[in-house]
């Protein structure tokens, strides 16, 4: 079990709570990726993460799981946390209260662009799907496609199943009113992944990022972690310098480039690493309850 002297950072004038940064404010907002980050492997909290969580949230912390996923699709544990006010999803596209269950922002991408960019992903075959309103919507061959590609992740079919919903047809579903927060896409490969950007490229109104090597989320434009997570601070009254964002992977970089104290994860990307000012352990060595105790609590 690594200990906090194993934390270490990319920045030597950096202290504990960011002091050698310049930051004078302290943390008040912690916004959490899941994959790779609060979840361990077996996408569980392990138990030094979820003490230092609880005793964040006793000095009145607010933390903020942030995640591509759609809302019914962050695990139950993690919604059913009781110190989970908030949770951003869909990129930023959502952010939820998750007592009231009422939305604080809701941003979409517009019915026509929805419409252009489904003809564009239906010429390159690969499976995607809409993300409305808490939850994933695709027609029936993009999840049995979705769950062969990946035979090897025993938690994609539970998770499909309890997050998603069946449409005949996606451009009927859209048309009908459905503006999604979001669009998925999962590739064969990275190189038709690569395609699928370029085709992408020359259209307006939206951002693409991409959480794996064979997966796009796009959203409206001016839409992602980063600035999702600041609105999230300025509706609750933090102050910018007091926001800390922990991530690992591609959608996590305007997260972590907003933030005024950006924590890498061990097993972050090698892009990640470079643009965040510190790094800790990884996501199966209590990586998360490290850096709170860290810069929060110590």
């Amino acid at each position: 079990m690594p200990e906090v002297r194993e934390m270490w950072y990319t920045e030597s004038i950096c202290d504990k709570k960011g002091r050698g940064s310049g930051m004078s404010v302290p943390i008040g907002i912690i916004g959490l990726d899941l994959d790779g980050t609060l979840l361990n492997n077996d996408k569980r909290i392990s138990p030094r993460t979820m003490a230092a969580l609880e005793a964040a949230q006793a000095q009145g912390v607010y933390l903020v799981p942030v995640t591509g996923r759609p809302h019914l699709g962050v695990p139950r544990l993690v919604r059913e946390l009781p110190f989970v006010r908030y949770l951003i999803s869909c990129n930023g596209a959502a952010i939820r209260d998750n007592i009231t269950d009422e939305f604080v922002r809701e941003r979409t991408i517009p019915l026509p662009l929805a419409l252009k960019l489904l003809e564009i992903l239906r010429r390159h075959g690969a499976p995607h799907e809409a993300l409305y309103r808490g939850q994933g919507y695709g027609e029936p061959w993009v999840y049995r496609q979705m769950i062969a590609m990946h035979p090897e992740n025993l938690f994609l079919p539970a998770y499909i199943r309890d997050s998603r919903k069946t449409v005949h047809d996606m451009a009927d579903f859209l048309a009908d009113g459905h503006g999604p927060e979001e669009l998925f896409i999962m590739t064969e490969s990275r190189e038709q992944r690569e395609e699928i950007a370029q085709s992408l490229a020359e259209i307006q109104g939206i951002s693409v990022v991409f959480p794996a090597a064979r997966a796009l989320e796009i959203t409206a434009a001016g839409v992602d972690k980063g600035e999702a997570l600041l609105y999230l601070a300025d509706y609750l009254g933090v102050h910018p310098g007091g926001v800390m964002a922990v991530g690992d992977s591609g959608n996590d970089l305007a997260m972590l480039r907003a933030a005024a104290f950006p924590v890498a994860m061990g097993n972050a990307a090698p892009k990640v690493k470079a643009m965040s000012k510190f790094i800790t352990a990884t996501n199966e060595e209590d990586g998360v309850g490290l850096a709170i105790e860290e810069f929060v609590l110590g």
